[in-house]
């Protein structure tokens, strides 16, 4: 509870601050409204469906009550209108009239589509043969780390349909520009607009499901509050996944990228991070990174402190050592001369807030708040097999340079984690 009290106490504070800078003018104000979505994520049950829909009258028109109403049925309440694919007759979908299927993409693996893609494909072909006078929006593009060609997700999803499933391709529209869901959104709205297409149902996994209707009734609502054109999103055909992506970060990646659906001004956006910042700072992996701390080891304490922690060490190759105790399995350390601890590393467990095993580039971005994230597309310099490394060099509260790492593997899942000291 008291913890709760600090919460609304930073939130007024920083409403209040962003109010008197905003006074005067008519952009709509969702601050509040994104902070009162934070809250329910970082406070379970703390937050009602009545806090969140005042939270959005206060912040003013459709697109802020849409969002309210559709956190609190998608997300408070679980319940995701969804359709699935081999297991459900893709008829009963209400798709009647002008309607399209949008066919959202997933990054590429070297350029070309993975199985994940090419099922939504497969369910994007059921649908059409279901719904010959729809039309499909394949969307997403170029994406993956080694895709010198610049292959869209779109354009091979179109090549796919077209050559292989049999759909015609005048009924294949495509949207190559999306690079992550909030771009889906925004982009295919338009699409929507343009054509005159006033319903939509969605073609994702089913994991991916909840995030997607989120962003893209946000941005129906936002698209007939700007222009007066109505869109109804009205669910999902979905391949099942058998994946469970752990509720938090989901919607700490919903949260995040209504910000750009939205289109907060850059103020309203800060003042979402920073309360995001400290909503959700208990346990918070990459705070602690900054610090020079990872796995509940901390660059240039001694080998021997690490061994009273985690007891012996044996080489894990290279120049880094490894404890013995299975319960410290995935963290190893590399001494310096002196016998200091210069490098952390571990792998990623399932879950490590904020990062989780697999969690893509993208992801990865959107929980760090990276500024400058510094990728390279190298093997050579990588370990055990990751295939690409992203580094961010920071200091220490105390001055201390360091470098943090993060490498993922052929797949462009996370799979490792990193902190070092960056002194000469």
């Amino acid at each position: 509870m008291k913890r709760g009290f600090a919460l609304l106490a930073a939130l007024a504070l920083l409403l209040c601050a962003a109010g008197a800078e905003e006074s005067g003018t008519e952009e709509r104000d969702y601050a509040r409204l994104l902070c009162g979505l934070i809250r329910t994520v970082a406070e379970p049950g703390e937050m009602s469906a009545g806090l969140l829909r005042e939270d959005a009258a206060r912040s003013g028109g459709p697109a802020a009550l849409a969002v309210a109403r559709d956190w609190e049925t998608l997300w408070l309440e679980d319940d995701v209108p969804m359709t699935v694919y081999r297991e459900d007759d893709p008829a009963g979908l209400p798709a009647a009239g002008r309607h399209a299927f949008v066919v959202l993409g997933f990054e590429l693996a070297r350029g070309e589509m993975d199985g994940e893609l090419i099922t939504r494909c497969n369910a994007a072909a059921a649908a059409a043969r279901a719904f010959p006078d729809a039309v499909l929006i394949c969307s997403g593009g170029a994406t993956g780390y080694d895709n010198p060609e610049g292959h869209t997700e779109a354009g091979l999803m179109k090549r796919y349909l077209s050559g292989y499933c049999g759909i015609d391709p005048e009924r294949i529209l495509t949207e190559e520009l999306a690079l992550n869901t909030a771009d889906n959104a925004r982009n295919c709205l338009a699409i929507l607009r343009e054509r005159g297409i006033g319903s939509a149902t969605l073609v994702t996994s089913s994991d991916h499901l909840k995030r997607s209707l989120t962003l893209f009734r946000a941005a129906a609502a936002r698209t007939e509050e700007t222009t007066g054109f109505a869109v109804t999103v009205d669910g999902g055909f979905c391949p099942d996944t058998m994946r469970e992506v752990p509720a938090r970060d989901d919607a700490v990646i919903t949260i995040f990228q209504l910000c750009d659906v939205l289109e907060l001004p850059q103020e309203q956006r800060d003042l979402v991070l920073t309360f995001m910042g400290e909503a959700l700072a208990e346990d918070d992996a990459w705070a602690l990174m900054q610090e020079g701390r990872l796995g509940g080891l901390r660059v240039g304490m001694t080998a021997a402190e690490a061994e009273a922690l985690f007891g012996p060490c044996h080489s894990a190759g290279g120049a880094y050592l490894a404890f013995d105790d299975p319960a410290a399995d995935g963290l190893c350390f590399r001494p310096d001369d002196d016998g200091g601890i210069a490098e952390i590393r571990m792998a990623v467990p399932e879950r490590l807030p904020p990062f989780g095993a697999g969690m893509s580039r993208e992801e990865a971005v959107i929980f760090c708040d990276w500024p400058d994230a510094a990728g390279t597309a190298e093997a050579e310099a990588a370990v055990d097999g990751t295939a690409y490394r992203m580094e961010y060099r920071v200091e220490t509260p105390d001055g201390e340079p360091l470098v943090l790492r993060l490498d993922f593997d052929g797949d462009g899942g996370l799979v490792s984690l990193a902190v070092g000291s960056a002194a000469p």
